[in-house]
């Protein structure tokens, strides 16, 4: 995956090793895009009973619940993580602990490294695993594993589109510059100012330094509901259906 002038990763092909047998466009979820079909769909309010699961997740902290039901099957869990310097990618949790990097919404888009081939993996071993991502990122999952496995649990998010992580790596670099310091955490969607308001959160390594900028003064989040920053594909998603 290959980063364009904007920032946003595409696949591309190393002409090197290629042996043109074609796999790449068979399993490609965007060529061959499944139709939409009507089938039956079932809405859930959902509120985690802890109240610190809850307050750190974006909305009612449905995807923690369902994780440490995988969990407690001796599962594994794939989702949008934080890495040392606050890359947004896909990694792995085994134990309850670990779900804690998954909560809150990650408004870029994530590297997903190798996790599918791991996921694979996982599901040959007879493992259960649940797998989270937006829309687009679960269809090549499927398109990538080539038939259902009973084991499989998947999780998309409602998703608005998913802005440059070159976008997002700028922002950083001047919010450092601003609030004089390291982050230790950052928070797309906190509830600092309340639920109904999007607040972008940043804590410095020292816990007296702190940022806190809703959708009205935050340039990421202004650009965000803006669809500024979003990838192009996004304006024609293949992959807002009900298909799952």
């Amino acid at each position: 995956m290959c980063e364009d002038d904007e920032g946003f990763l595409y696949p591309a092909a190393d002409e090197n090793t290629c042996i043109e047998c074609g796999l790449c466009e068979v399993v490609c979820p965007v060529i061959h895009v499944q139709p939409d079909v009507e089938k039956e769909q079932r809405a859930y309010l959902v509120q985690h009973k802890n109240e610190q699961v809850l307050r750190e997740s974006t909305s009612g902290g449905a995807f923690t619940a369902i994780a440490r039901w995988v969990l407690d099957r001796g599962g594994v869990v794939c989702g949008a993580g934080f890495s040392t310097d606050f890359e947004v990618v896909h990694q792995w949790a085994n134990c309850y602990e670990d779900l804690r990097m998954f909560r809150n919404s990650k408004y870029v888009q994530s590297r997903i490294g190798n996790t599918y081939k791991e996921a694979k993996q996982f599901l040959m071993e007879g493992k259960c695993v649940l797998f989270s991502g937006t829309p687009c990122q679960l269809e090549g999952l499927f398109s990538f594993l080539r038939k259902p496995y009973e084991n499989l649990v998947t999780v998309d998010v409602v998703c608005h589109a998913c802005p440059s992580p070159l976008v997002y790596r700028k922002y950083l670099e001047a919010q450092k510059k601003k609030i004089g310091s390291e982050f230790t955490n950052i928070l797309f969607r906190d509830k600092y100012y309340g639920y109904k308001y999007s607040t972008m959160s940043i804590i410095g390594c020292n816990d007296s330094i702190e940022y806190h900028e809703g959708i009205d003064t935050d340039i990421m989040m202004r650009a965000f509901f803006a669809n500024m920053s979003v990838r192009p594909s996004c304006y024609q998603c293949a992959f807002k259906k009900t298909l799952s």
